[in-house]
């Protein structure tokens, strides 16, 4: 789907489905705590995206991606540190 069939409110339905799941899947594996700084985290990288109004379910997943990326290089900065 394209952003010109796309509504401000489909928008903000799939941003809020893909945020949900991502935090969803952080809070199963490393618990509430780390998925609130995930969310966060994840808006942050939204706001840095470009082309949302081109193919908004597009910079979603990559939002998500880039998010995950992040949070894996903190975890194994963090293990590293630990070792």
């Amino acid at each position: 789907m394209i952003a010109s069939e796309f509504s401000l409110l489909q928008m903000m339905g799939t941003a809020e489905r893909e945020l949900g799941a991502f935090m969803l899947a952080v809070s199963e594996t490393d618990g509430p705590e780390r998925a609130k700084e995930a969310g966060a985290l994840w808006l942050q990288m939204l706001e840095e995206a470009d082309g949302i109004a081109d193919n908004p379910q597009q910079v979603f997943r990559q939002t998500t991606i880039r998010a995950l990326a992040e949070l894996s290089a903190e975890m194994n900065e963090c293990v590293l540190l630990a070792s």
